[in-house]
């Protein structure tokens, strides 16, 4: 079943989970993440590392490396980043996956296919977030 980025965002808005503010609310445990300034500044410590991609099927898990983090600049309360993320040529479909990291722990993403070269497919997962917003675990 393909889930669209859409439908994927109204799940989350009706289940009451929209805030996605960011790694120690994805992490078990937040003091694993050093402490930095913004949540863009907390991926961004985590660039060149890997992430596995995984979604509820068994054995449906890929890895992808955190290129870059773009961030947007957008006047006002919020702050708009975008990861980048490279993975293996065909191994993932545009769709909400659990990302985990050994740092970062584990969050749900929507990834979206970006480009793709010989290197393989690039994937992005944008956020929109009210800075200073507190997660819970």
């Amino acid at each position: 079943m393909r889930v669209t980025r859409k439908e994927f965002l109204g799940s989350l808005l009706a289940a009451g989970a929209a805030t996605l503010s960011g790694l120690p609310a994805l992490a078990s445990d937040a003091s694993a993440v050093p402490a930095l300034p913004t949540a863009a500044a907390r991926y961004q410590a985590l660039v060149n590392t890997s992430f596995w991609a995984k979604r509820p099927l068994p054995g449906d898990r890929a890895e992808l490396v955190l290129l870059e983090v773009v961030r947007k600049e957008f006047p006002g309360r919020l702050e708009q980043f975008s990861l980048h993320f490279l993975a293996p040529r065909d191994r993932l479909v545009e769709g909400p996956y659990f990302l985990e990291h050994k740092e970062a722990g584990e969050s749900m993403l929507f990834l979206a296919r970006l480009s793709e070269d010989s290197a393989g497919i690039r994937y992005r997962a944008d956020f929109s977030l009210v800075p200073g917003a507190q997660t819970t675990k």
